[in-house]
């Protein structure tokens, strides 16, 4: 596998959900818990996107072994994430909504940086995915925590 193509999708990914929760922070401007929580994990996303930047910088090659994650199934995920930002920005969308498709793909990431993490056999690269998962998570408790204040448990 190409590790700089599968890096770049990554990178991609993140820069996608960035620009997805930057357009709600300003959508939901009005409710500004709501909106301060979007844009936290937008800087949060950008974050994940320079982790990824300075693996590229030092990645090698045969940094993967095994084929947990494919680069379709990454490609996949990331047209996903790019229908979801059209979607956001041509459609009105409910914070309810919005809160729901974040949870969703929040988890959805979280599992594919796990899987990334178990294909890597670069230590720091791991260590990355391992980290970035973590921080997936605690956006997922994050959401949900919001949600469950608002709309009570899904």
């Amino acid at each position: 596998m190409n590790v700089q193509r599968f890096l770049k999708v990554c990178e991609d990914i993140e820069q996608t959900v960035s620009k997805i929760y930057r357009h709600w922070q300003e959508v939901f401007v009005d409710t500004p818990a709501l909106s301060a929580m979007w844009a936290r994990m937008a800087d949060d996303e950008l974050d994940h996107v320079r982790q990824i930047q300075l693996a590229k910088r030092v990645a090698y090659e045969n940094v993967f072994e095994g084929n947990n994650v494919s680069i379709d199934d990454l490609e996949k995920a990331l047209a996903k994430a790019r229908r979801l930002l059209v979607d956001v920005k041509e459609k009105e969308i409910s914070a309810e909504k919005a809160l729901l498709a974040a949870i969703k793909m929040e988890e959805l990431f979280s599992q594919a940086h796990l899987m990334n993490a178990t294909n890597v056999v670069d230590e720091s690269m791991a260590t990355m995915f391992k980290s970035l998962a973590r921080e997936d998570e605690m956006h997922v408790a994050t959401l949900r925590n919001y949600y469950d204040s608002v709309y009570g448990s899904e």
